[in-house]
């Protein structure tokens, strides 16, 4: 919700008042207080977590944008409860993939006109979520519900459409031109040890496991044979990419001499916390 406040306040044409919905009270503000104030979108936004604070909000005659996080939206259910309380003009629902699924949670709940009370409503998605008719019929037998992105008389008719190759071949482009590249292991001994996550004790005595190792082999292959001069790796846990960097160093040594790269690879993890 930080990065889309940041993006909509910088790119604004005309001004508009600011509320933020969720439990996070650091949400509007810069990670540090004692920063300089130096535009317009450095100033702290308020924050809240109560529909009466919503209600007073509406009920200013700016322009106004209400950025909340979807499982806040029971708030802003209850806020409208109140006939009294504006209706949104447009409500737009970033990441919509995660709207779809069984109704009845709060990822769902901008769905519900009765809920969430709008005019218009938006839904952007680099990720269209679409289910099965198999899927949906063993569902429909279990008493559930579920929603894909394809029901018109939910998510509407698709707006309009970007597609990767289009975003690339735009000038200026959207998106960098990419490839993909698969690491398939043929060894079936070394695929079985990488489904059962075994521990491997390396030559340098260093342990780590399967997966991380043929993770890091092939990776150092493709920066051999695609000429790569950066690579940015994604773990999900800090303690994993910082080990990720550390045995990747012992791993090359590992590699016969022709599959190894030219020159140094210094490696190194980024923490985001």
């Amino acid at each position: 919700m930080s990065q889309s406040l940041r993006e909509w306040t910088f790119a604004a044409k005309i001004p508009f008042g600011v509320l933020c919905v969720c439990s996070d009270q650091t949400v509007g503000r810069k990670s540090s207080e004692d920063e300089i104030i130096q535009s317009v979108e450095d100033i702290p936004f308020p924050v809240t977590s109560k529909a009466d604070e919503i209600n007073i909000f509406l009920k200013g005659t700016e322009n106004k944008v209400i950025f909340s996080t979807y499982q806040s939206s029971p708030i802003i259910a209850e806020a409208q409860k109140n006939d009294k309380t504006s209706m949104f003009d447009l409500v737009v629902a970033d990441e919509a993939h995660r709207c779809t699924g069984q109704t009845g949670s709060a990822f769902t709940m901008v769905l519900d006109q009765s809920l969430i009370k709008a005019k218009k409503r938006l839904f952007t998605t680099a990720t269209p979520k679409i289910y099965s008719t198999n899927l949906k019929k063993k569902a429909s037998e279990m008493g559930v519900e579920i929603t894909g992105m394809d029901d018109e008389s939910v998510f509407g008719k698709v707006f309009h459409t970007l597609s990767f190759g289009e975003a690339i071949n735009r000038r200026p482009p959207l998106l960098t031109d990419y490839q993909v590249v698969l690491v398939g292991v043929d060894n079936p001994m070394i695929a079985q040890w990488i489904q059962k996550s075994r521990l491997i004790q390396t030559e340098g005595n260093d342990i780590t496991d399967a997966k991380s190792l043929a993770s890091q082999i092939g990776l150092i292959k493709a920066v051999k044979d695609y000429e790569l001069k950066r690579v940015i790796s994604f773990h999900s846990r800090v303690k994993r990419a910082e080990s990720f960097a550390t045995e990747i160093q012992s791993s090359i040594d590992l590699i016969k001499e022709e599959y190894r790269p030219e020159g140094k690879i210094w490696t190194d993890f980024v923490s985001g916390s």
